[in-house]
């Protein structure tokens, strides 16, 4: 596998590729909004979540219309295709803004669920705790510190098929591999190590 960190993101920067090379266009700042998907933003709910929605095509928006009972809205030239959306975001964001702000996270979910709206919440760290998609794939792993004892932590990513993760190791005390180093690489015997940790030319951890 080659892999870059940066390149896992930008492969999800949708068009900004295309439109620099095609359009010359360089995208700004425009906070949650895209062209892509109208309506599309990250709205309050009535218990203080936020939900994402990023309705990027017609058939979409319809079974957003359904979730809403907005039906006015299927014969609307306003919102009749993409391109017409993304001229009334502002508009259209504001009324989807206004219907989720009045409704709970339950409630929204029955609503979307059973038109079949793509949507997600923004989890926070205690969400991802309690999801369970993250436990049946690793994703938290304990980590066994020696001075604060078991924690939880992310764990790594990508993983090969067929190919068992190593656990996790903390961090290395200072001086803790100090003395196995050089007697493997400089064939320092034991004397030798203790001598010079006892004149602090070296330091050790305490189990050393």
């Amino acid at each position: 596998m080659d892999l870059a960190l940066y390149e896992s993101i930008f492969r999800f920067s949708e068009a900004l590729t295309a439109a620099y090379d095609r359009l010359g266009e360089v995208r700004q700042r425009q906070a949650n909004v895209t062209p892509a998907a109208a309506p599309g933003e990250h709205f309050e709910t009535k218990d203080g979540r936020f939900l994402v929605l990023a309705v990027a095509n017609t058939p979409m928006f319809h079974r957003l219309c359904s979730a809403m009972d907005e039906s006015s809205w299927l014969n609307d030239p306003r919102y009749a295709t993409p391109e017409a959306r993304w001229r009334h975001i502002s508009d259209l964001n504001e009324r989807v803004r206004c219907w989720v702000n009045s409704k709970s996270v339950s409630e929204l979910q029955e609503r979307l669920d059973q038109a079949g709206v793509a949507y997600s919440l923004v989890y926070s760290i205690e969400d991802i705790f309690a999801d369970p998609h993250f436990a049946v794939r690793g994703n938290i792993v304990t980590v066994d510190s020696p001075r604060i004892g078991p924690m939880k932590m992310q764990g790594v990513v990508p993983r090969f098929v067929g190919v068992e993760p190593r656990p996790i190791s903390p961090a290395p005390e200072l001086g803790q591999h100090t003395a196995d180093v050089l007697r493997s690489m400089l064939g320092l015997s034991d004397d030798t190590v203790r001598a010079l940790a006892e004149r602090q030319i070296i330091g050790l951890s305490h189990d050393r």
